[in-house]
């Protein structure tokens, strides 16, 4: 059975939401469950890091639960990045655009220095 856990810290600048598990089907709405008390407390101008870095396995599901962030985020004016390591992950995230709609990076340094000297990005979250 498919495991997802998500712990969050938040600091004086941003949220970092520690992932870890299989972002997948079977686990996908107890991630979304996970993530949004966390999410909830966040306000305008707030920067969110997907921490990334154990997670073991995404598919379609997962990259819904994220786009369903990416959204709020977005109408809410909330910088968000994920972080991913693997460079297989880090790969599957690229191949399905989602560096057009947000920020993502190899690690947590480039990532904040991305939210920081913002850029605009290709897509909306809605165009995506």
């Amino acid at each position: 059975m498919a495991e997802f856990n998500v712990t969050g810290r938040m600091d004086e600048t941003s949220l970092r939401l520690e992932c870890s598990g299989s972002l997948v089907y079977e686990v996908s709405t107890q991630a979304r469950e996970q993530v949004r008390p966390y999410f909830e407390k966040l306000t305008e101008g707030s920067r969110c890091l997907f921490m990334m870095d154990k997670l073991k396995r995404i598919d379609s599901t997962g990259f819904g639960v994220l786009i369903h962030f990416v959204r709020q985020a977005a109408s809410r004016k909330i910088k968000l990045a994920v972080v991913v390591s693997d460079p297989f992950i880090l790969d599957l995230f690229r191949i399905a655009k989602f560096d057009q709609i947000m920020t993502v990076a190899p690690d947590e340094a480039s990532a904040l220095q991305a939210l920081t000297h913002e850029r605009p990005l290709p897509l909306t979250p809605q165009e995506y």
